[in-house]
């Protein structure tokens, strides 16, 4: 009889700084022992994981709608011409430092927690367009090379995260 393979553990772990971290489920036990989850301080992005206490070149950045918005918008006064680099600029040019952070993973995700179609309307509390905002993710996802993926509601982007995860995971990323 062959050796019963010893499953690895998965273990989350969560920027220290995100303040609304996804409680994620736990992993497919067919596959992985729950190793739990931690916090601490990423590098880039607001959760990743770990197997067997080595961690993946994962990472993946949480944007609710009305946050993601002010991330397409440069702020007034702003003379950015490239990535990041005036410091009078607020959220687009943070969000663009963190697109940079995220190019070093083999797997970087950014999860918006609203659906394209919204997206595409714009929003009420922003002086953005929705062509503008769509233009912002397609120019992103290029430049940095980094998957944009649009979901319903945090709920939908917590399970999507966690399959995210469990893929990476799989193929030991």
């Amino acid at each position: 009889m062959g050796r019963r393979k010893e499953k690895l553990a998965l273990t989350y772990v969560y920027d220290s700084r995100e303040q609304r971290a996804y409680d994620m489920a736990r992993p497919d036990p067919k596959l992985f022992d729950d190793g739990g989850w931690y916090e601490d301080a990423l590098d880039a992005g607001d959760i990743t994981a770990e197997l067997d206490a080595v961690r993946l070149s994962l990472r993946i950045e949480r944007k609710e709608q009305g946050d993601f918005i002010g991330c397409c918008r440069h702020d007034r006064g702003c003379e950015a011409h490239q990535l990041g680099n005036d410091p009078r600029c607020g959220a687009r040019c943070r969000f663009e430092r963190e697109l940079s952070r995220l190019t070093s993973f083999d797997h970087a995700h950014v999860i918006i927690e609203a659906p394209m179609a919204q997206l595409e309307n714009g929003y009420i509390h922003s002086m953005m367009s929705g062509d503008a905002v769509i233009n912002s993710i397609a120019c992103w996802a290029t430049r940095y090379r980094v998957h944009f993926w649009t979901v319903a509601n945090r709920a939908q982007g917590q399970k999507w995260a966690r399959q995210l995860i469990l893929e990476a995971a799989k193929h030991r990323a």
